[in-house]
């Protein structure tokens, strides 16, 4: 694949479903008040993968090879920045970086569920979790498309954000609230909110996005 850089200018939220968005209020809890109720020490933010062994490309073209496996250069990587930054401004996270089910996606699906079950049980002071994963833009062409911009001269990725849908289960609404929350704060870093036809997992949980 030929690699070629863009930067998406968000508009809508992308909706994949047939459901009708109407405007909601939701009011999140912060980092503080999280600390109020669970103590100082209480974990807000699971960082988490439910497709481990997903890599980059290194240089022009993408290959699948020997950085599928390793956590320094997948998106166990960058679970794991994206912890160590939470905790730098004193929101406390864990990471979890296993590989459920050898990183088959299909079959990792019941791990992923049960480590994010487990995770909240453990430490119920959880208010968000982030599924960390990685986008992939292919043109019809075979051109694949790097979504980046600039911000203060530094080029950075923007960030593909999917909601998972359940008509039985409205979680999703929290979440997609508080992903236009995100958008509103960082909308040059964020190319696409997409509401899927998929639960992606995220009727389990408390606020989560992928």
């Amino acid at each position: 694949y030929e690699i070629i850089e863009k930067t998406y200018v968000f508009s809508e939220i992308n909706n994949e479903t047939d459901i009708v968005i109407e405007p909601t209020e939701f009011n999140f809890k912060s980092a503080e008040e999280i600390y109020q109720e669970y103590g100082k020490e209480a974990p807000v933010v699971l960082i988490i993968h439910s497709a481990c062994l997903e890599a980059y490309s290194n240089g022009i073209y993408y290959s699948k090879d020997s950085s599928f496996y390793s956590s320094t250069e997948n998106v166990r990587a960058i679970g794991d920045f994206i912890s160590k930054q939470l905790n730098s401004l004193k929101i406390n996270s864990i990471h979890i970086d296993n590989v459920f089910a050898s990183g088959a996606i299909i079959s990792s699906k019941a791990e992923y569920e049960k480590a994010v079950e487990e995770a909240l049980k453990l430490y119920p002071s959880i208010e968000y979790v982030f599924d960390i994963s990685r986008d992939t833009v292919i043109n019809d062409d075979l051109t694949m498309i790097k979504p980046v911009t600039y911000k203060n001269g530094i080029k950075m990725a923007q960030m593909k954000i999917s909601v998972g849908s359940n008509k039985e289960n409205e979680l999703w609404k929290d979440n997609l609230c508080f992903a236009t929350l995100l958008v509103s704060q960082n909308s040059e870093l964020v190319s696409d909110v997409v509401l899927t036809n998929f639960s992606l997992s995220q009727d389990i949980d408390p606020i989560s996005l992928k």
